[in-house]
């Protein structure tokens, strides 16, 4: 029997309303739901609508469109203790502006060593806003 090595990200399809702010934090955490350190990491973000970049959705730690989340957050009212994860950051006036119904994306993690460490990916969902 052979095994297979997967070293693929793990899959994650985001709806969202179009029109709001777009932030939601994706933790990272490892396969026995232990903390990863990112100190010291940058990430970036690409989506894509069939083949054609989407620019708006170019993110990366450098350019605002990503933030680390390192440290002590707040979740709901909870504290979690020594949270890290990333932070997407996208303006109402961005998500109102989408014209497609569907995007794929990845977002992928840069150590400090420069090695390019595959985080998650998936589709990106909007939903229009409720008319009434």
């Amino acid at each position: 029997m052979t095994e297979t090595l997967n070293l693929k990200p793990p899959e994650l399809n985001i709806e969202f309303a179009k029109g709001k702010t777009f932030d939601p934090i994706l933790y990272y955490l490892d396969k026995d739901n232990g903390v990863v350190d990112l100190t010291g990491y940058t990430a970036r973000m690409q989506a894509r609508e069939h083949d054609t970049l989407l620019i708006d959705w170019d993110l990366t730690t450098e350019n605002g469109g990503l933030s680390l989340v390192v440290g002590d957050t707040e979740v709901g009212g909870e504290v979690i203790i020594d949270a890290h994860g990333i932070q997407i950051n996208v303006s109402d006036a961005i998500t109102e502006a989408i014209t497609w119904t569907y995007a794929c994306y990845e977002i992928e993690l840069i150590a400090p060593s420069a090695k390019v460490l595959p985080f998650i990916k998936g589709q990106l969902l909007p939903s229009e806003e409720c008319v009434k």
